[in-house]
């Protein structure tokens, strides 16, 4: 478990300093928490973080180039055209200063293309020194890691949702209305997965990941589908990493995937305004590779000074976060969503 070295913030009530900015050990703190506790970790770079926010709408800004290599092929053989022209009159003879043997010229430029934030947080608390029953300054260090805490788990359903959408691809299968998914339908699921990557030229230098349900978990597991290597992973410092068609796998609490609730039929079949009955769904798996994504915060303010109306300490904060991937990277992004039925196929 890694330390958090919170004595940092145990220096003093404010009140010779009425405002004092803890904005960077928000940042140190926030940072070590998102490495330990970020579910989605494996799919984004480290959290990014921007000392004091300057636009209220962008993070910031890349540079990128969506014009494909331009690159033409021609035929040495008896007959064929060759790519590289060297007909007498281009570039040469009649064609001087107007044509060239290497074919038109594509100009390549680079546009600027602004990440926006997409979401925002805040804190307001505060600790008297009367009813915190603790020593004070502790109370205030303590509380820090429970807000980076918090932070983080927005992180984790912000991102999570931002896969699910983002994915390009979707593998569809019904499972028992119990959630038990069988050994067939496991293999099933990564034999798509892996022909869905392969065909897609995905850097094969790339580690594969895919974050899965416990069902989906257990039987690939329970059924030795996988197998093990020795390795240390982002999340969690272990020895064993678990495998499986080439994808490490990650268990995450079946709450972290998107789900809907079954729905009844709404008015009569055949009339207007109908709607039939929907079985429930559960996505059971988020795969792709490592580092997919770029994860950021920008702190506006973390402060903690003295309050006016009890005795002790008002703690507030804000930010701005949100998460960016390339649209090339998300080609390389699938997810799994099964449909809960009585009859599994």
């Amino acid at each position: 478990m890694k330390k958090f070295y919170l004595q940092l913030f145990a220096s003093g009530d404010n009140q010779n300093q009425p405002i004092r900015s803890y904005i960077p050990q928000l940042h140190g703190i926030l940072k070590s928490v998102f490495a330990v506790k970020s579910y989605w970790s494996d799919f984004f770079v480290p959290l990014q973080q921007l000392d004091g926010i300057t636009n209220k709408d962008i993070a910031f800004s890349i540079k990128t180039n969506d014009v494909a290599a331009a690159i033409t092929v021609g035929s040495l053989e008896a007959g064929g055209t060759p790519a590289y022209d060297t007909g007498a009159n281009v570039a040469f003879g009649s064609g001087t200063g107007s044509t060239n043997r290497f074919g038109e010229r594509t100009e390549v430029k680079y546009t600027d293309l602004d990440v926006p934030y997409t979401w925002d947080w805040v804190y307001h608390e505060g600790i008297d020194k009367h009813t915190v029953n603790a020593d004070f300054d502790d109370a205030n260090a303590r509380e820090m890691e429970k807000i980076s805490n918090g932070i983080v788990t927005k992180f984790n359903a912000k991102q999570g949702a931002f896969l699910s959408a983002a994915a390009a691809k979707t593998v569809e299968l019904n499972i028992a209305t119990d959630g038990t998914i069988t050994k067939d339908q496991a293999i099933a699921i990564f034999n798509q997965l892996d022909e869905y990557m392969t065909d897609k030229e995905v850097d094969e230098s790339l580690t594969r990941v895919a974050a899965v349900t416990p069902a989906l978990y257990n039987a690939i597991v329970d059924n030795n589908l996988s197998t093990t290597a020795k390795g240390s992973d982002v999340n969690i410092d272990r020895n064993e990493v678990r495998m499986f068609k080439d994808f490490v796998i990650r268990k995450l609490p079946t709450s972290a995937f998107a789900s809907t609730a079954a729905t009844e039929a709404s008015g009569t079949q055949g009339q207007e305004g109908y709607v039939a009955a929907a079985p429930a769904t559960q996505e059971i798996c988020i795969a792709g590779v490592e580092r997919m994504g770029v994860p950021f915060t920008g702190i506006e303010t973390a402060r903690a000074f003295e309050a006016h109306d009890f005795d002790g300490t008002t703690l507030q904060g804000a930010g701005k976060a949100g998460q960016w991937m390339s649209n090339d990277n998300k080609k390389a992004l699938c997810k799994v969503k099964a449909t809960l039925s009585v009859s599994a196929a």
